[in-house]
């Protein structure tokens, strides 16, 4: 027994702590286009409020308030402030989604009972990626077809 405790013991410390880590979905020079029939709004907007929980290990996102500077699909204007929260979804190792207030994020809304919802999978982009500007030109390419 003292064999495998020890096997576990040495594991632990050859696998690196980043291993058991979370994974935020970030795309390369190509934004997976094919997903976009999946959410109901895209939009560039500005994050005026977000509340992450503080009792959890990534500190995931709880609600946010936003305003939008461009629409790209859906109904919602420029200059209108929206309100939303994250998608109560199973992680499969996705890191939960986090905003940074005053930031502008590229996001992928989905709409249920007047409510917006983000996901951990959609694939939210802040705009000091370096890709941003050729990710909204890419999703606006493929919205036109």
């Amino acid at each position: 027994m003292s064999k495998l405790l020890l096997m576990i013991v040495i594991t632990a410390l050859v696998i690196p702590v980043s291993s058991w880590a979370c994974k935020q979905a970030v795309p390369g020079d190509e934004y997976p286009v094919s997903s976009l029939d999946s959410y109901d709004y895209i939009v560039i907007a500005r994050i005026d409020k977000a509340i992450h929980a503080t009792e959890y290990r990534y500190k995931p996102l709880v609600s946010f308030e936003a305003t939008v500077i461009e629409n790209l699909k859906g109904e919602l204007d420029k200059g209108s402030v929206f309100h939303g929260m994250p998608e109560s979804e199973e992680a499969r190792a996705v890191c939960p989604v986090h905003l940074v207030e005053s930031g502008i994020y590229l996001l992928l809304l989905t709409k249920e009972s007047n409510q917006y919802f983000i996901s951990r999978f959609s694939i939210y982009v802040k705009n000091d990626n370096k890709n941003f500007i050729n990710y909204i030109n890419q999703i606006n390419s493929a919205l036109k077809f």
